[in-house]
């Protein structure tokens, strides 16, 4: 009785035993498979770049020695074809220098246009350069708390100077403005436009044509001005380019 016992419990353990021992081997040949198809995955990669690179190499090679024959079998240019492309520049440097001077003579007095912008002399200085200094430039600036904008650059000058036009121009404004005080708008052409302000005396009129350096006004301190020394006698010279501020400075010569 216990031997049969035995025996039948050794039969049941050698079934899971051999039923284990079969689901390792299983799993274990599924991981074999994937890994081998892994590799084979990988040796197809490495094949393709190898190739890849073999082509590559094989087009450098070739490459230069195409170009080599093109370079050798192109015939040299002609000495007519020479001149003919030496003197097209030359053609377009005369162009470019003719308009340069177009553009520099057409700003006389009354002219329609203007000189090309940023040039150093479009405008000339409104005063004599050996009388004045400049005491406040274009831009921002500090009035007591406040920060505005200062759209012209002030001249200091004694009270009387003589003011001249910058440019040839037909008067459009001169009278007193608040805050201006006595003030004369000048229009230059269709592009400038400048302003004298504080001015002490003014000698034109509406609508008068002025040359290059004629005297139109006198330097004066009417009008707001902040006196810190002396009476504060300067003029504020504005430069407008269609109907908006700029800076003097880009206009005006070297002192």
């Amino acid at each position: 009785m216990f031997g049969q016992k035995l025996q039948r419990n050794l039969y049941l353990f050698g079934i899971v035993l051999n039923t284990g021992l079969a689901s390792f081997l299983y799993f274990e040949w599924q991981q074999y498979q994937e890994l081998t198809a892994s590799l084979l995955e990988l040796q197809a990669v490495y094949e393709s770049y190898r190739l890849m690179a073999q082509r590559a190499s094989q087009t450098d090679i070739v490459v230069p020695k195409v170009q080599a024959e093109l370079a050798v079998a192109e015939p040299e240019p002609s000495s007519e074809l020479l001149v003919e492309s030496a003197s097209k520049p030359v053609i377009k440097s005369r162009r470019k220098k003719r308009r340069r001077t177009r553009a520099a003579v057409q700003v006389s007095e009354g002219s329609s246009e203007s000189r090309v912008e940023n040039s150093k002399a479009i405008f000339d200085w409104p005063l004599d350069r050996s009388i004045f200094w400049i005491s406040s430039f274009y831009g921002p600036r500090k009035l007591g708390r406040a920060v505005r904008m200062h759209a012209g650059i002030d001249l200091a000058a004694l009270k009387g100077t003589p003011v001249m036009a910058a440019g040839g121009a037909k008067v459009v404004a001169a009278g007193y403005v608040s805050g201006y005080g006595n003030m004369i708008m000048l229009q230059h052409n269709r592009k400038y436009r400048t302003r004298y302000a504080h001015l002490n005396s003014i000698k034109v009129q509406v609508g008068q044509i002025v040359k290059r350096g004629q005297v139109i006004a006198t330097v004066g301190n009417t009008g707001f001005v902040k006196a810190e020394h002396g009476d504060a006698s300067h003029l504020h010279f504005e430069v407008y380019t269609f109907d908006k501020h700029v800076n003097p400075i880009r206009f005006l010569p070297k002192r």
